[in-house]
């Protein structure tokens, strides 16, 4: 695709008076315990080993650990303790992790916070009040690699039409090919514990037109607000031009502007 490169993205918000995005990186030796497709609860006779975050549960040997399990392995639980920042304790506070191979269920001090089942993109729960204050927190994290295309049992069913099939080998995505030989499943990228101000942004989408040399920003709010969104685009480390700042129509606030002068990426002449 042909499409301008080296942009980077500055969006500001007004007026966010002392508030900002903090965050602390859980990356780390958890403790990880095999499970059980049938085990939805853990089990207080769980044997626990100590290993890295982020990684694959079938790449044990790399960190030299002896792994008690298979490399098939369907389910596994991954735990540790955090405290809360005493600067937080007055703001709202989120666990994010930046993808979870495949299925998972995080849970805060024995409650759920959310379940995700995209083993790729990047998700978040609000935690602010499962958490404790002035004491440890306890993190578990659930996670079931459904990967049906690899399991002979799931290859030698015969799928009745509309009947539901349960079982850790009956769920077929389009996730694409394997990166890497193996059962590449576990928290294989970081996480972070957060806060956010109250109003913050979720989400922008950058929409470039070639033909027409035009770009477009499309920022998104977490709700409703009467903010004003300043978006600023660089080239490299120069500042190539500025949009707004625009009003937050509802939760969304969007830009457009022609970019005549725009670099365009190429497979002989790349940029960036």
């Amino acid at each position: 695709m042909v499409k301008p490169s080296a942009l980077l993205l500055l969006v500001l918000a007004f007026p966010l008076a002392g508030q900002t995005r903090e965050r602390i990186c859980l990356n780390g030796i958890w403790k990880f315990s095999p499970g059980d497709l049938s085990q939805e609860i853990l089990s207080t006779e769980t044997k626990w080993y100590d290993y890295p975050v982020p990684s694959y549960w079938d790449a044990a040997e790399e960190f030299n650990v002896q792994p008690a399990w298979p490399k098939d392995l369907a389910r596994g639980w991954y735990r540790r303790t955090f405290t809360i920042n005493p600067s937080w304790n007055n703001k709202r506070i989120f666990i994010r992790f930046d993808a979870v191979r495949a299925v998972c269920e995080v849970f805060i001090n024995g409650k759920s916070a959310g379940k995700n089942d995209d083993g790729f993109l990047p998700f978040r729960f609000d935690i602010t009040n499962l958490v404790r204050r002035n004491q440890p927190n306890d993190l578990l994290v659930k996670v079931t690699n459904w990967r049906g295309w690899l399991a002979k049992d799931a290859r030698e069913i015969q799928l009745p039409v509309g009947q539901l099939i349960t079982g850790a080998n009956a769920l077929l995505a389009p996730i694409g090919p394997p990166m890497r030989n193996g059962n590449y499943a576990g928290i294989w990228q970081d996480m972070w514990l957060e806060t956010l101000p109250d109003v913050h942004l979720e989400n922008v989408k950058i929409i470039t037109a070639v033909e027409g040399k035009r770009i477009t920003i499309q920022t998104r709010l977490n709700q409703s607000s009467d903010l004003r969104i300043k978006h600023e685009v660089l080239d490299q480390e120069i500042l190539a031009f500025t949009l707004g700042p625009v009003p937050a129509e509802k939760d969304v606030g969007s830009a457009s502007t022609s970019w005549p002068e725009a670099k365009l990426w190429w497979p002989h002449d790349p940029y960036g």
